[in-house]
């Protein structure tokens, strides 16, 4: 549920924020409003924009803007119990809350995960030469994250669940990473890429990046750092324009064509007349 916030003066003179895009810093004042009294919010692109952007068509720009925010550390991001959960950083040291609520997703927060989760020194080179894109963190959802215990009806002991386990997931294709360490490309990341970037064609980008990364050996990712780079270049990077088909269907002719050719016919009628009454 939405929730009254404060926006300091100082927002507007931070000046890491005045380098994000008119987006990003717009979502940043939306988050303070849709995270909870703790500074939580459920961090599902989709999510976010059905919250703070309900006329948007797609999750597409709130992702970028996460990433850019993300990028400076405004927010953190994790992913906890099968759920994608952001923290607003500092939230609790500019806003004063009254009666606040109890966060549910504190609960699931593991605070000795957030240096996991900020953009590493490391990875926070330019995807590409003279680029200007903030290198953010896009999540991946596991399919096998670990289900909660439940209690037993009694309250008394825990109920055990059991689950089958999860198939592997297919690997798609894999990328030579720093220090000829392997990273493989997973189908739930490639579908998230498809859905984030519906234009773009991941697999030729993806080629694109292999050979980019064989020519650049000295700035190849880490195996951590390659969501990153690879969200990064596809911000970046032309949609692509398949041709359509040509149209075959006879045309219609408009009503200006149908009038010219009436008067034409009058007209060619009219000088028939004519002759056969000269003749």
């Amino acid at each position: 549920m939405p929730r009254i916030r404060t926006i300091k003066p100082e927002f507007w003179l931070n000046e890491e924020l005045a380098a994000l895009s008119d987006r990003a810093r717009l979502l940043a004042i939306a988050l303070l409003n849709h995270a909870d009294d703790k500074g939580f919010f459920l961090a599902n692109p989709a999510l976010v924009r059905a919250a703070c952007f309900p006329f948007d068509e797609d999750s597409k720009n709130v992702l970028g803007g996460l990433q850019e925010l993300s990028g400076i550390g405004y927010v953190t991001i994790q992913e906890r119990s099968g759920k994608t959960i952001g923290r607003v950083t500092n939230f609790l040291s500019h806003q004063r809350i009254d009666k606040p609520q109890k966060s549910k997703l504190a609960e699931l927060w593991d605070e000795s995960g957030d240096e996991e989760n900020t953009v590493n020194d490391d990875d926070s080179d330019s995807f590409q030469d003279n680029s200007k894109n903030v290198p953010g963190i896009v999540l991946e959802r596991s399919g096998n994250s670990p289900r909660p215990e439940r209690k037993g009806k009694e309250g008394k002991g825990k109920e055990q669940v059991a689950t089958a386990p999860a198939p592997p997931e297919m690997v798609l294709t894999t990328f030579t990473c720093k220090g000829g360490q392997v990273w493989e490309l997973k189908e739930t990341f490639w579908q998230e890429m498809k859905n984030a970037y519906p234009r773009h064609d991941i697999r030729g980008e993806c080629v694109k990046m292999k050979a980019w990364m064989a020519a650049n050996e000295s700035r190849r990712k880490t195996p951590q750092g390659m969501k990153r780079f690879i969200q990064g270049w596809l911000s970046k990077a032309e949609p692509s324009t398949p041709q359509q088909p040509a149209d075959t269907r006879p045309r219609m002719p408009t009503i200006e064509e149908i009038g010219n050719a009436r008067r034409a016919k009058e007209a060619a009628a009219a000088k028939r007349q004519v002759e056969v009454r000269s003749a």
